[in-house]
């Protein structure tokens, strides 16, 4: 085919052996497309699973032995872009071989599922699909010509119905033809109309159609009436336009959703103008097991496991509730499945502690708060309420309790097993796959793994499902941005954010995400004005206030006009255990700007304030900050002294869902440093720490934390030992990510872990443009309250990177940001001092 690559050349018969040379698993067929496994094998060609080699994805590659008009047709219908429709990559002839690349898909044909028991609700809305898919066809001049259920497949990962061999030669089927096709007429939109009805009938009857079959009884009359027109004899007589079968079908009380209602007025098919017509359909031939299938893997799971996954869409607002809920519970529950739907989970939250204070025996609201509160209680209250829910588990739906199982190692594991978690949602979704909330549940699950693309891609697929299904869910263009921007798709991830603002302007989540992008970009003024406008849109939100003062920290404003932020953030998040986030943030905030006498009371106040708690988060967060304190103020032996009694009440303490990971290895590389632990003892301790990091980090990112935090801030008394230690650390170091930017949450950590890469490089001296290059995100960012301690010392870094690449000015701007930030600072930076030191070496003005 002209332009990709192929050769055009005349098509020609092609023989067995010719067949079996070129078309052997593990060749190439026309430089492209590498054969993995041979799907099926018919008397028209061969079906391969196939590998793009130009664009790395699977695709359906069909081979045909001889060319009867598909290649002509296929070209056309490549043109046809629709969900119900599998998508036509490429056509073309290569050495005297026609073919078709088509979209891969796994599923089975709507064949398997004819007289099986699966619900009519289900069926019916596979047949609404397949009727769709027709009338996008039809839409565009395109007819089918050969509609039956080998030609439509069910999806096995979703339930998708997917209709396939679009830009086939119209040749037919005996047994779902229409008289004028059988008549060898023209081949046109009522043709597939016809068929349509045929499958329809074969799919709910169990057999195929007679002259003499009387209306469907096992579905309601209306849907009767619909198949039983469109399997009218004369054209005229069926509907105008698939589009009429659609919208007669659209009814929702066809659906199940007020009941079935039996036809009662059996009536017989209209007869065929002559019975030699029906000669055909008595002698229907059954599918051979080499009829070429798009979707090949033999599949054993049985037809219940479709029939209760339910093939309906539920969108995020029509999860149901009990009626045995008050009336005032279900107000606030339907506000909370709002909120959640519009990306705003700080408002979905209060609204159902609202419906479960209105009712507390309302257990879907128990649920959902549950979920909602996950990310904003403590361990010890998510798991009180997770304790209520599992007490009220046997009273929940079916799929109600998928989703709380599904969600129970997130809350019961010790720590938080989020691999099971995300297999357990899986199963959930094969089995409910057209329900939005569990995907995007799914979706964020695997975004939490981010152990590498195969599992952010896994999130982006999950949640674009989610909005295929519920097309103004939010949280789930949220979730899809998050992915996309840990993959380095930023552009992308813009798209979905803009997407989400479209269908949910007040959403908090999606400016959250913009807010990430932009920190990421370093464009903070940017990011100030997405904090002001998550405000405006939620003026009672904590969060938005949060990020300001981070915005604004980072931009240079006033610590007046932060700590102002930082209150307001506090006045609307009143709650007790977010009391320490607060004190923490307002630590931070000193630090930043050098005021450690103020940062050493709130340090003080901050861990009285978690003694009782039985959280590890709340307690290595206050330690970490002191030791980072107390070591940048040249207080190293009381750094340890802090590090040496968290590592003794360690594990007293519960781990729960919360991220540990930077601040252990700051402990033990202040231990390490001072001399307190052994070189050995540092290796045994540092690779627990890295095994168990894996399961949330990806392995540069672990080794960049692991190593580099020994290496921070650089303070060893022999620096022989210090670079013997780095030397050992770049020979392990793993290969870079392949879009060379960290793919962890929160942004803070992967930021952290690329500067401490720089770290180990510059103190090396194997590469400082690499060096100078790692550190540019965290010199850059607009998080600064999040790791102050390293914001600053990365300039410090970036300009001893800066002044050995000889750009002097550079370096001498870096080490300036320093001495503004700590040169004043009391008790003194021993980082400003060393920056003081190379400024005044250098004659920095």
């Amino acid at each position: 085919m002209k332009g990709d690559g192929l050769i055009e050349t005349d098509i020609t018969a092609v023989s067995e052996e010719r067949l079996e040379i070129a078309l052997r698993p593990g060749a190439v067929f026309g430089t492209r497309y590498a054969l993995e496994e041979r799907i099926a094998s018919g008397r028209t060609g061969e079906l391969f699973r196939a590998l793009d080699l130009r664009l790395q994805r699977r695709v359906a590659l069909k081979v045909l032995r001889h060319d009867v008009g598909s290649i002509a047709q296929a070209r056309i219908a490549a043109a046809l872009e629709h969900p119900n429709v599998v998508a036509i990559h490429d056509v073309g002839v290569r050495e005297g071989m026609p073919f078709i690349a088509m979209e891969y898909v796994d599923g089975r044909p709507l064949r398997t599922f004819v007289g099986s028991a699966i619900s009519v609700e289900t069926k019916l809305a596979w047949m609404i699909e397949v009727a769709r898919a027709l009338a996008a066809a039809h839409e565009k001049g395109l007819v089918h010509g050969d509609i039956k259920p080998d030609n439509i497949l069910i999806c096995d990962d979703n339930g998708i119905v997917k209709v396939l061999d679009f830009g086939g030669a119209h040749v037919g089927t005996p047994g779902y033809m229409p008289p004028e096709q059988v008549r060898g007429e023209a081949v046109d939109a009522p043709v597939d109309q016809f068929a349509w009805g045929v499958v329809a009938y074969e799919l709910f009857a169990g057999k195929l159609p007679t002259p003499t079959s009387p209306h469907l009884t096992n579905v309601p009359f209306e849907v009767a009436q619909v198949i039983a027109r469109a399997l009218s004899m004369r054209p005229e007589s069926r509907y105008a336009s698939m589009e009429e079968v659609v919208a007669a079908l659209a009814d929702p009380r066809l659906l199940g959703i007020h009941g079935m209602v039996r036809a009662t007025k059996p009536q017989r098919l209209a007869r065929w103008r002559s019975p030699r017509m029906w000669l055909p359909v008595l002698g229907a031939i059954a599918v051979a097991a080499g009829t070429l299938q798009l979707c090949g893997r033999n599949r054993d799971t049985p037809s219940s496991e479709i029939a209760a996954s339910g093939a309906i869409d539920m969108p995020v607002t029509a999860i149901p509730l009990s009626p045995t809920c008050n009336k005032t519970a279900e107000i606030h529950y339907r506000r909370g499945l709002v909120s959640q739907r519009e990306a705003t989970w700080e408002l979905a939250r209060p609204a159902f502690e609202q419906a479960v204070g209105a009712d507390p025996e309302c257990k879907e609201a128990q649920l959902q708060l549950l979920i909602t509160a996950y990310f904003r209680y403590s361990v010890t209250k998510e798991r009180e309420q997770f304790r209520r829910v599992i007490s009220m588990r046997d009273a929940l739906s079916e799929r109600d309790r998928a989703l709380l199982d599904a969600w129970t190692p997130l809350v019961a594991s010790e720590p938080a097993n989020r691999e099971e978690a995300a297999r357990r949602f899986d199963a959930a979704v094969e089995r409910y796959p057209r329900d939005a909330q569990i995907l995007a549940l799914a979706a964020m699950i695997h975004g939490f793994l981010a152990l590498d693309t195969t599992q952010l891609e896994r999130c982006v697929a999950l949640a674009r499902r989610a909005i295929v299904v519920d097309p103004k869910y939010g949280e789930a263009m949220q979730i899809m941005a998050s992915a996309l921007s840990r993959l380095g798709r930023h552009d992308e991830a813009m798209q979905a954010i803009d997407q989400c603002m479209n269908v949910a302007p007040g959403s908090g989540e999606c400016l959250l995400e913009r807010i990430r992008i932009q920190s990421l970009r370093g464009q903070c003024s940017e990011a100030v004005t997405s904090a002001r406008k998550w405000i405006s849109n939620v003026p009672t939100s904590s969060g938005a206030y949060r990020h300001l003062a981070n915005t604004l920290a980072s931009e240079g404003a006033s610590i007046e006009a932060v700590e102002t932020a930082l209150q307001q953030w506090h006045n609307n998040h009143p709650d007790e255990g977010q009391r320490a986030t607060y004190i923490y943030h307002r630590a931070s905030l000193a630090a930043f700007y050098g005021n450690f006498v103020s940062m050493e009371e709130l340090t003080k106040e901050l861990i009285a304030g978690v003694e009782e708690s039985a959280t590890l988060f709340d307690h290595a967060r206050a330690a970490s900050m002191q030791v980072e304190l107390l070591t940048e103020t040249g207080r190293s032996a009381e750094a340890a002294a802090v590090a040496e009694q968290f590592l003794r009440r360690r594990d007293a303490w519960t781990e729960g869902f919360s991220i540990t990971t930077p601040y252990e290895p700051a402990m033990f590389g202040v231990l390490l440093r001072e001399g307190k632990i052994s070189r050995e003892r540092w290796v045994e301790l540092s690779e627990t720490w890295e095994k168990n990091a894996l399961s949330t980090l990806s392995r540069q990112q672990a080794w960049g934390l692991r190593w580099g935090a020994a290496l921070n801030p650089f303070y060893w008394q022999d620096q022989s030992d210090a670079r013997e230690l780095a030397a050992t650390a770049w020979r392990m170091r793993p290969p870079p990510l392949p879009q060379g930017r960290s793919h962890e949450q929160p942004l803070s950590l992967g930021l952290l872990a690329d500067a401490f890469q720089g770290r180990i490089a510059l103190t090396t001296g194997a590469d400082d443009a690499e060096a100078a290059q790692l550190f540019e995100p965290m010199a850059q960012n607009c998080h600064v309250l999040e790791q102050p301690f390293a914001s600053v010392r990365t300039h410090q870094w970036m300009g001893e990177a800066k002044e050995r690449l000889g750009d002097k000015d550079a370096a001498c701007r870096e080490y300036g940001i320093v001495l503004e930030r700590w040169g004043e600072a009391k008790p003194r930076s021993t980082t400003a001092t060393a920056a003081r030191k190379r400024s005044e070496a250098l004659g920095c003005k």
